[in-house]
C-alpha cells in the first residue's frame, strides 16, 4: 500500500505525483531505480538514459525534460527510441514527472540547469583565429 501526502485542497505534491506517473509509464523501459535497467531495456537498440546520472538530468532545464517527455528523445538530439507522451499524458502530468526526474540527481554539487546560461546553437571560432 502506497499512500501520498495531499494539501488542504486534496491536491497531490507534484513530486509525489510526479513519481506515481513514472511507475505508471517509465519503469518497464528505465526501471524502478531509474538507472535504465528496466524489463524492456535490453531488448531496446539503445539502453534507456541513466535518469539518475547528473550530468544528464541536471544540466538541461525542466523545459527541456518536459520537451522530451512530449515529444520524444529526439526534441533534444536523444535516442528516437524514447516515444513521445505528448498524447498519452496530461499537461500536468508531464510537468510533474520531469520535475521528478530532475529530482533524481541526488549530488548537492550539481546546480540546477536553470541556472546555467543559454547555450549557443551555432558557434564560430573567434576572430582573428578564423580559418
Amino acid at each position: 500500500m502506497v499512500i501520498y501526502a495531499a494539501d488542504a485542497h486534496g491536491s497531490l505534491d507534484p513530486l509525489l505525483h510526479g513519481r506515481e506517473v513514472f511507475e505508471q509509464n517509465c519503469i518497464m523501459c528505465h526501471g524502478a531505480d531509474a538507472k535504465g535497467t528496466g524489463q524492456l531495456a535490453a531488448a531496446l537498440p539503445v539502453r534507456p538514459a541513466n535518469l539518475t546520472d547528473c550530468k544528464l538530468t541536471a544540466e538541461d532545464p525542466v523545459e527541456v525534460v518536459q520537451g522530451i517527455i512530449r515529444h520524444g528523445g529526439p526534441y533534444a538530439g536523444r535516442s528516437s527510441v524514447m516515444p513521445a507522451f505528448g498524447t498519452v499524458l496530461s499537461d500536468s502530468d508531464i510537468a510533474d514527472v520531469a520535475r521528478y526526474v530532475k529530482s533524481l540527481c541526488a549530488d548537492p554539487d550539481w546546480v540546477p540547469g536553470e541556472l546555467n546560461f543559454p547555450r549557443p546553437l551555432l558557434t564560430e571560432r573567434p576572430f582573428p583565429n578564423r580559418k
